[in-house]
């Protein structure tokens, strides 16, 4: 380490990245939001306890024992290693030092291009806005980092000839980690697949133009063992070659990915973060093309890095930061001669670090509040519904429990050792999405699906934004219009009771699995949530429900007051109201 500090090119390089990485903070400082993270830990919580991988599910009741191939099992390890250190504080930390890892990478990349180190200034943050999208802590932030070293890697060694051994060893130790903690190595294959294509063309352009009789292998042939080791390489490990099911399935069901989750969808420039992440492609994109018009040379292997990780960019947004690591390639290759020039270094600077801090203030403001505030992960779910589940196990550990693709992953955590989840984000649950979404949007599908599956008891993921619809009630010969949740068209409240519900999740179980007297203590009636507008509409039908609503009031109140997950607060204004509708004073409007 010594001798290495002592060049005067390595210590501004060190002093440059670190700087980098510090101007880049303001971009990266997000909480954690991966709805995946609870069954990440479930997970390596259960291995700790059986001191071995899972081959079947564990975790659901809808797919106990079921074959499932956990790729990501050594990410998950670190994920729960650090959360016993200090919960999800430590997970945030976390979540900085995957950054930092993938900065430095990125890092290396300029540096093996031969770009000024001076550049990481403006460089580092601009490539983090383009790639915000996916810098949560997920287990493929190490597939990001192993990506980008692979690729400096590979690109160091195009012009080489030959094969060596320590290569190979290289390649092999990287392939056996990346099989182990992320399915992502697929990624590495492709990208070793462009290398192998584009220089066996480069070197054969005289064959294909009948200058030379004989086809050349010299520069290529590294590239083909080097994939034929990473093949042998990623079967070391718990799962052998099942591990290669993981890619056949997301490939097979890629369509359903698609149509159902959001990252597996075309990039819509709707978030800024992704409109400058266009931006950066097409700037690589047009100043390449610049240069072929110029040079009239053509290199094959970042012709086909452009247009494979490009398309596959554009097309899937999860896929955007191998985007963004060819296109940031493509840029300092470009201009690495101009970036050593003091105005090219300050212009590029100015170019690209205003609107980096200009979109990073309006997506990252909300986000800094939470980080001083010591929220460091924004669950999927609520914290009062799990507690709400664990005070009252005794009457629901019989029930089976339904919950969405969304937040299955955080009630798979948090419940652990009381309840198994429906489903949460693992492909294993693929087959199940169509009619699950149906259930949740289509009038009369609940019924039929609950039926099917024997559900007793369902926990929702609801919103502020939750949809409504519009009714109207004809009262004393006057018609008054109101709004209801989405649920009131799905859910039959005569067969179906709601026994919780928050700002983020409610709760309802079938009246017929449940005793009578966990009813009369826990059910509401009236109060719903999101379902305001229509107590006010119950006072006018009966003034007798103004008492009945009031008792709901204050019992919720009393439970749940000052809690910020809680409708508490809203709650104390409108049993004001009710109070003035009981002596008289509301006036409906």
């Amino acid at each position: 380490m010594i001798n290495f500090l002592l060049k005067r090119e390595n210590r501004e390089f060190i002093f440059y990245f670190l700087v980098g990485f510090l101007i880049s903070l303001p971009v990266i400082l997000l909480t954690i939001e991966n709805p995946d993270l609870g069954w990440h830990l479930s997970t390596a919580k259960w291995m700790v306890q059986n001191l071995k991988v899972p081959h079947y599910d564990i975790l659901s009741w809808t797919k106990e024992g079921t074959g499932w191939v956990n790729s990501e099992w050594g990410s998950e390890l670190i994920f729960y290693f650090f959360y016993s250190l200090g919960g999800y504080k430590a997970l945030y930390i976390l979540r900085l030092i995957n950054i930092f890892l993938i900065s430095f990478a990125i890092s290396y990349l300029l540096r093996a291009v031969r770009v000024n180190s001076f550049n990481l200034l403006w460089f580092l943050p601009s490539f983090f806005l383009a790639i915000l999208n996916l810098m949560d802590l997920r287990p493929d932030n190490y597939t990001v980092f192993l990506f980008i070293i692979l690729f400096v890697f590979l690109y160091k060694r195009t012009n080489s000839d030959g094969f060596n051994s320590k290569d190979g060893v290289i390649v092999s130790l990287i392939f056996i980690l990346w099989a182990n903690i992320h399915p992502g190595y697929n990624y590495g294959i492709m990208l070793m697949g462009i290398f192998l294509a584009g220089s066996l063309l480069n070197e054969n352009l005289n064959y294909i133009y009948g200058k030379e009789s004989k086809i050349s292998f010299l520069k290529s042939k590294k590239f083909f063992y080097f994939i034929l080791i990473a093949l042998i390489s990623t079967l070391i490990n718990p799962y052998g070659y099942k591990i290669y099911s993981v890619f056949f399935e997301h490939f097979e069901n890629l369509s359903k990915y698609q149509t159902y989750i959001v990252e597996w969808q075309e990039i819509n420039i709707d978030r800024l973060n992704l409109l400058f992440f266009y931006f950066y492609v097409i700037f690589s994109l047009i100043a390449y093309l610049y240069k072929f018009l110029k040079e009239r040379k053509v290199d094959f292997i970042e012709v086909f890095l452009m247009v494979f990780f490009t398309i596959n960019s554009v097309l899937h947004v999860r896929l955007n930061v191998y985007g963004a690591v060819i296109a940031g390639f493509i840029i300092l290759k470009i201009f690495s001669d101009k970036l050593e020039n003091l105005k090219y270094k300050i212009v590029f600077s100015i170019s690209f670090l205003i609107p980096v801090y200009y979109l990073s203030f309006n997506i990252l403001s909300i986000e800094f509040f939470n980080i001083l505030n010591g929220r460091y992960y924004m669950a999927s779910g609520s914290y009062l519904s799990t507690e709400f589940i664990k005070k009252n196990h005794k009457y629901l550990k019989n029930l089976k429990m339904y919950n969405g693709w969304n937040i299955g992953g955080f009630l798979s955590f948090e419940l652990y050792g009381y309840k198994k989840t429906f489903m949460d984000g693992r492909y294993i649950f693929t087959d199940m999405l169509e009619e699950h979404i149906k259930a949740n949007s289509i009038k009369g599908e609940w019924d039929k699906f609950a039926n099917k599956y024997g559900i007793d008891m369902a926990v929702f993921a609801i919103s502020r934004d939750v949809r409504q619809n519009n009714y109207s009630r004809k009262i004393a010969n006057k018609e008054y219009r109101f709004q209801r949740p989405y649920y009131f068209d799905n859910i039959d409240f005569n067969k179906w009771a709601l026994v919780y519900f928050d700002k983020r999740t409610m709760i309802i179980v079938r009246r017929d699995k449940i005793g009578i007297d966990f009813l009369k203590d826990n059910e509401y009636v009236f109060l719903k949530p999101y379902d305001f507008d229509r107590l006010y509409i119950d006072t006018l039908i009966d003034k007798r429900y103004v008492k009945q609503i009031k008792k709901e009031l204050i019992r919720y109140i009393s439970e749940y007051n000052n809690n910020p997950e809680s409708f508490s607060d809203l709650f104390i204004y409108i049993l004001h109201d009710m109070i003035d509708i009981e002596k008289g004073k509301f006036k409906y409007e």
